[in-house]
């Protein structure tokens, strides 16, 4: 399993999640591939993890990248309660229903696992609530 922050398909997600109506949901920290070290909440941290390689399709099946990656959605509030979270999630999984297209790539296949509800967490201290989202994400290497 390898990291894939800096790829074209990370860089597709981190333009996906620049939304109007998710960012309003967010503070200044907003929508981040890193957690940052004083983040303030509520933010989104995306994690994008290539679990195999697929192969391809086509007229010669194995000759272009066919990655299954890993999508994580991290939702953290310093709030109390769940829906704050619940919201960020709802429109961060809507947004991924419809996912833009990428540079290199031909097509896509976005499948949502499940998502774990809020959970009590602590980060540099803090007591936040957490919930996670998880995805499955197919994109075909274009010839």
């Amino acid at each position: 399993m390898s990291y894939v922050p800096f790829t074209p398909v990370g860089e597709a997600l981190y333009a996906l999640f620049q939304d109007a109506t998710l960012l309003a949901l967010l503070s200044a920290t907003g929508v981040v591939g890193d957690v940052p070290e004083d983040p303030i909440f509520p933010f989104l941290w995306y994690e994008l993890l290539e679990t195999q390689q697929l192969g391809g399709f086509g007229t010669k099946p194995g000759t272009k990248a066919l990655p299954e990656i890993e999508v994580r959605l991290h939702a953290f509030s310093d709030y109390a309660g769940g829906l704050k979270l619940n919201a960020i999630l709802a429109r961060a999984i809507q947004l991924l229903a419809d996912p833009p297209t990428v540079a290199g790539y031909s097509a896509w296949a976005v499948f949502h696992d499940r998502t774990v509800p809020a959970q009590d967490a602590e980060m540099d201290g803090v007591k936040v609530k957490e919930a996670v989202s998880l995805h499955r994400l197919y994109v075909e290497e274009s010839a």
